[in-house]
């Protein structure tokens, strides 16, 4: 005797299914046709908006250079640090290439791809006039931070205010809106602040510190293996053939320390 299934309960599965169901095997992106990747879009060189709207960038420029050895073209979906990990959970993006930290609370949700191909420390932005001449003067103080970034726990254990916002955009206006004493995030993307004369009277009082990784982020379990091993493959790929130096130079950083250790260590 046939069961009868309600109708909306009947959806209800189906739609359960077809959002809980995500690639995560080479073979099963070639089957899918393409690959989703998360991006930031809003993090200058490395992943941001061109006047078209469209992804551009150093990752997206890594994320194209996947998909090619997939064989399948890539979609980028535009992620921030708070929905980076979410999205890849839910199946909304495949993998994560988003300056992403590779830190043992993330590893906990995130299967973090090794060798890692790029690495930050944390830094202060600040008016050229600021009482920063130590990190032990972060005490007190009001700081505007990116929401989900890993930069701000520590500072406010140190006993600092910070002010979360959504993004990087919304964090700098912050600071030139005089909400806090001065912006904590990447050094590099920092960095690239001062190359704009919008800048000009601002600084990086302070050496940076807590340098830690970026690793590309994949769903962690058993059906992660092959494409953890293609991923890891391709990174060490890109060490040994000098070509994320080369993005690097494209989008106008020079290659760090870290870049030169990895190309010698794979080369």
């Amino acid at each position: 005797m046939k069961r009868f299934i309600p109708a909306a309960l009947a959806v209800a599965g189906l739609l359960a299914t077809s959002f809980s169901w995500a690639a995560d095997t080479p073979e099963e992106f070639k089957s899918q046709g393409f690959i989703t990747i998360g991006v930031k879009a809003e993090s200058k060189p490395w992943g941001f908006l061109d006047p078209s709207g469209k992804n551009i960038g150093m990752d997206i420029d890594l994320g194209n250079d996947i998909a090619r050895r997939l064989g399948v073209p890539a979609k980028f979906v535009s992620v921030t640090s708070s929905t980076r990990i979410p999205f890849l959970e839910q199946g909304k993006i495949d993998m994560i290439i988003a300056t992403m930290y590779d830190t043992e609370a993330r590893r906990k949700v995130v299967r973090m791809v090794e060798p890692h191909y790029g690495s930050a420390g944390t830094a202060l932005l600040a008016p050229k006039q600021n009482p920063f001449k130590s990190w032990a003067d972060i005490r007190d103080k009001t700081l505007c931070g990116v929401n989900g970034s890993n930069y701000n726990k520590p500072a406010q254990q140190e006993g600092a205010k910070v002010i979360a916002f959504s993004g990087l955009s919304e964090t700098l206006a912050a600071l030139k809106a005089g909400n806090c004493s001065a912006v904590i995030y990447g050094d590099l993307e920092l960095a690239i602040q001062l190359n704009d004369p919008a800048w000009s009277g601002y600084t990086m009082p302070l050496e940076s510190r807590d340098e830690l990784p970026w690793s590309i982020g994949v769903r962690k379990g058993d059906k992660s293996d092959a494409l953890y091993k293609f991923l890891s493959d391709t990174v060490k790929d890109w060490h040994k053939t000098g070509y994320l130096m080369e993005v690097n130079k494209k989008w106008g950083l020079q290659p760090t320390r870290f870049l030169m250790q990895m190309h010698d260590k794979y080369k």
